[in-house]
């Protein structure tokens, strides 16, 4: 489609779910290593400690076992940032008409690994305090700096200019970003009913014990597919929002113009 001169495109909620579909199956290698690496691994783990430390009494928060719950929290969120790095990486690069290599993306990862936890920080006490004054600006806050990460791996830009910038890209089009965020829920709520059924059916066949099977098994194999939805949907909705504000097109020749 042509613009005339001076006129942008409008933000388009179909077009940010048809990328986000788009970059995940033009990296499905490396998002499913990522995945499996950063998500699915790690929460296996993580569910195996689970399962020991629950006792007849319920969990058992002995000092070593808290040090355990607390190694496990920094090893989840060390885990979680890279996984977004290396997403964030390879979905945008893809939304460009590029092809990022995992070692490329996991350079990325490396690289911005101390901003991007500096920056989640910063994020989630804002929003937090926005929830606690009666739940609205905790909203708007969550809204305004939904694309700071993908600023910050894009345009590597410091953690306080990132969260500006998403600021001045999300302006006049967080109705439309909070529509993508209730969809989200909706297909992760019914995702989660799916794998619930998927989990009760697994049980009854092979016999395990639900616990182990849920908490090893099943919930990282979600995390992990969650986490490349939700990944690659926020850098495809970085890019929608670059668009709409800086190009002239929704090609990608025209989306690699405003990265140049």
């Amino acid at each position: 489609m042509d613009y005339a001169e001076g006129r942008r495109p409008r933000f388009d909620v179909g077009r940010v779910i048809e990328r986000t579909f788009g970059a995940i199956g033009g990296n499905a290698v490396t998002l499913l290593l990522a995945a499996a690496i950063f998500v699915a691994i790690p929460q296996g783990v993580w569910g195996v400690t689970q399962v020991r430390l629950m006792t007849t009494d319920g969990v058992d928060f002995g000092p070593v076992n808290f040090l355990t719950w607390g190694v496990g929290w920094i090893v989840s969120l060390v885990c979680s940032v890279m996984m977004q790095g290396v997403a964030t990486h390879a979905a945008v690069s893809d939304l460009q008409g590029r092809k990022a290599t995992f070692q490329q993306c996991l350079g990325v990862a490396f690289r911005t690994l101390l901003p991007l936890i500096g920056l989640g920080i910063l994020v989630g006490l804002g929003v937090m305090a926005g929830i606690i004054l009666l739940i609205v600006p905790g909203i708007i806050l969550m809204l305004m700096w939904s694309v700071a990460a993908p600023v910050l791996i894009a345009e590597r830009k410091g953690v306080l200019a990132s969260m500006g910038r998403s600021r001045d890209l999300s302006r006049n089009n967080r109705g439309m970003i909070l529509l993508l965020f209730v969809i989200y829920v909706v297909v992760s709520w019914v995702f989660g009913m799916v794998f619930g059924l998927f989990s009760a059916g697994a049980m009854a066949a092979s016999q395990v014990d639900f616990l182990f099977l849920q908490a090893v098994i099943l919930s990282p194999i979600a995390a992990a597919l969650l986490s490349i939805l939700s990944a690659a949907g926020v850098a495809a909705l970085y890019v929608e929002l670059r668009t709409v504000k800086e190009g002239s097109g929704t090609g990608r020749q025209e989306i690699a113009a405003i990265f140049d």
